[in-house]
């Protein structure tokens, strides 16, 4: 009898220490396909790309949105506020000064930025703006021509650096970038020739 009280009264010790401080958390919006990824998805064909973020945090499991997007195959090479030293900090860091080419080494394609700095991207030409997102707590809708939307847009080169190769003649395709890697041949340039 004095085990099952003591059992009963663990047991509802561990109940009312869990009613204090377990607070349940919603995980719904880190896994649910919320409008910017269906968009991310629509432009891509359901194939994974880099998209930039900076509007939230990016921290890890702690940033829903963030976490939507990794989840989801769309991964986010700025780091998050507690990046430290981490080799992506120092990259970042040291390319923060030139954003066209941090993008454009890390692979990025889709740029996800506050309305502000998204205007004056667009009117140059770097990026096409897709939409205009509100971001709420774990939802995200649409905001055409609120001054705290989100812009997501697509960079126009289309993110990836394109490598061009001499073209030999006469020989398939294929053919040409099997001949091109065995024999250790550097791509002639980055622009078409």
């Amino acid at each position: 009898a004095a085990v099952a009280v003591l059992v009963l009264l663990g047991t509802a010790d561990l109940a009312l220490v869990a009613r204090r401080y377990v607070i349940p958390m919603d995980a719904k919006p880190f896994h649910a396909e919320n409008a910017i990824v269906r968009e991310l998805r629509r432009r891509t064909g359901g194939r994974p790309a880099m998209i930039a973020n900076y509007v939230t945090r990016n921290a890890w499991g702690q940033d829903w949105l963030n976490t939507a997007l990794a989840v989801h195959g769309f991964n986010n090479p700025v780091p998050g506020e507690r990046g430290g030293d981490s080799s992506q900090a120092r990259f970042f860091a040291a390319w923060q000064n030139d954003p066209l080419r941090f993008w454009r080494l890390t692979g990025v394609r889709f740029l996800l930025l506050p309305r502000t700095q998204a205007e004056p991207l667009a009117r140059q030409g770097v990026m096409e703006p897709l939409g205009e997102y509100a971001l709420g707590a774990g939802t995200v809708g649409a905001a055409r021509g609120s001054a705290d939307a989100v812009v997501l847009g697509e960079l126009r080169d289309g993110g990836l650096p394109k490598l061009y190769y001499q073209w030999r003649g006469g020989v398939a395709l294929d053919d040409q970038v099997a001949t091109a890697l065995e024999d250790g041949s550097v791509p002639v340039s980055d622009s078409p020739p």
